[in-house]
């Protein structure tokens, strides 16, 4: 799950747009609630909710501004490098 957080975190970072599948009540769920148009949220394991997630993506600003400033505002570049050396060595 860290690993996963961290390329979402990065992803972020490039102003990238995500499709997140999460329930609402998960942490990445509430995350797109707080931080309205910082991702797509779908159901799980729903492919019509996919579908239409992927679509709304698709017509979203280029480059995701809000997720750019959730990472600037979020992202520790100490802690990430610390946890990274830590991986590899």
């Amino acid at each position: 799950m860290q690993f996963c957080l961290l390329k979402l975190q990065i992803f972020f970072a490039v102003g990238g747009n995500a499709v997140i599948t999460a329930e609402e009540s998960t942490s990445l769920g509430k995350l797109c609630s707080m931080h309205d148009g910082i991702a797509t949220l779908v159901k799980p394991e729903c492919t019509s909710s996919l579908k239409e997630g992927i679509l709304r993506t698709l017509e979203m600003r280029k480059p995701n501004l809000i997720a750019t400033n959730y990472a600037k505002e979020n992202i520790d570049k100490e802690q990430v490098l610390t946890k990274f050396l830590s991986d590899i060595i």
